[in-house]
């Protein structure tokens, strides 16, 4: 009976013996896994940080980049009449941009923001996403030209794009125009775009959001209906009604930037009032 206990005892302890071991190997696995979720933690907020330092000093970069560049030109401005209404027409001389990058085709300016860049252009629309003037490589890119549109501006709808970027450069500023109280000025519904052989003025005839679409991205059309018919489509989207006629012997200016979300499009269309040549 005694050695009977004995072994019922002896069990007992193997019992606990066993579950003591397994419970310290569930506690170290248990540990290990904590160490690890730590570790790869510690490594995510690390690279979080390094991305977010990169972007700030990469952007800093691109800003300073942008002041450079306007400080080498002289940019005149001159009122006249276009269509009934008096507006600033900008002009300068982009020479000296085309000699620090082959790729300039124009200069931007649009009155009552900060946008006022060259405007580039390359073999396809992916390169000036995420390369700068100089052609290094910045998260904020540059403003450019569609790859399909003729730089000499006499295309149905030439198209330019810019980042939205929350330094508050590129094309970020068009989101102004969201609000219809920036129109009140006369002003600010004009840009213009300069080129090597003219400078010409635009006038905004609608702004809208739109989610990603080609629709609004076609550069020539098949014939003056399905021309007429775009135009009308774009204008009646507008959030806003400016009130300017349109023909299909217009040319206009389309501009495309991202929204802050990063989700949907603003989408600016202008029409040609006026052009002279250099």
């Amino acid at each position: 009976m005694e050695k009977q206990d004995t072994n019922v005892r002896r069990r007992r302890n193997n019992v606990i013996s066993d579950n003591n071991k397994n419970n310290k190997n569930n506690k170290k696995k248990k540990n290990k896994v904590i160490t690890i979720i730590r570790i790869v933690s510690i490594i995510t907020i690390i690279i979080c940080l390094g991305v977010i330092i990169y972007r700030f000093f990469n952007l800093k970069a691109s800003k300073k980049l942008i002041d450079n560049i306007n400080s080498d030109i002289v940019i005149t401005d001159k009122v006249i009449e276009a269509e009934g209404s008096s507006a600033s027409l900008f002009d300068t001389d982009i020479t000296s941009l085309k000699q620090k990058n082959k790729d300039t085709v124009a200069y931007i300016k649009v009155n009552g923001t900060n946008i006022s860049y060259p405007v580039v252009q390359s073999s396809d629309n992916e390169f000036y996403l995420r390369h700068s003037f100089d052609k290094s490589y910045s998260a904020a890119g540059w403003i450019y030209m569609d790859y399909r549109n003729k730089n000499i501006l006499n295309d149905n709808n030439t198209i330019i794009y810019g980042h939205n970027m929350l330094n508050n450069t590129m094309f970020s500023e068009l989101t102004k125009m969201t609000d219809n109280s920036f129109f009140n000025t006369e002003n600010n519904n004009y840009l213009t775009l300069i080129t090597d052989k003219k400078t010409t003025l635009w006038k905004i005839f609608s702004v809208y959001i739109s989610n990603p679409d080609t629709y609004y991205l076609t550069t020539n059309f098949a014939n003056k209906d399905n021309y007429l018919n775009f135009l009308n489509t774009i204008k009646t989207k507008s959030k806003n009604n400016f009130n300017v006629e349109l023909s299909e012997n217009d040319r206009i200016l389309t501009l495309s930037t991202c929204t802050n979300l990063n989700t949907k499009r603003l989408v600016v269309h202008a029409k040609l009032v006026y052009e002279e040549d250099k």
